[in-house]
């Protein structure tokens, strides 16, 4: 699919950033919208570093779209304890299906 050739990989992961595929591709029009939605290998690659509340929130609706795709991880905890704890506890949670975490 041409929507994985859009996302703009750092290390090999993909930073939740609205700016960027595979987020950017919501905003194009509905059919892209619905189609990026149901994508689930969009969604499965995942670098983060939390820094505010909503970047939970961001994190937790990217592993709901991922549904059981395989997921690849980085998270950086280089910030406030408690959002390093709402974030390590997501990972966790989808540890099943861990293809590669860091």
């Amino acid at each position: 699919m041409i929507f994985i050739h859009c996302l703009s990989y750092t290390d090999g992961f993909v930073e939740l950033d609205n700016e960027q595929a595979p987020t950017l591709l919501l905003h194009v029009c509905r059919f892209w919208r619905r189609l990026a939605l149901s994508t689930q290998k969009l969604w499965s690659n995942i670098w983060i570093t939390p820094c505010h509340i909503r970047d939970i929130h961001t994190m937790r609706g990217w592993l709901n779209l991922s549904g059981d795709h395989p997921l690849t991880i980085y998270l950086s905890i280089d910030c406030d304890k408690e959002l390093a704890r709402h974030a390590l506890y997501l990972m966790l949670v989808t540890m099943d299906r861990w293809e590669c975490a860091a």
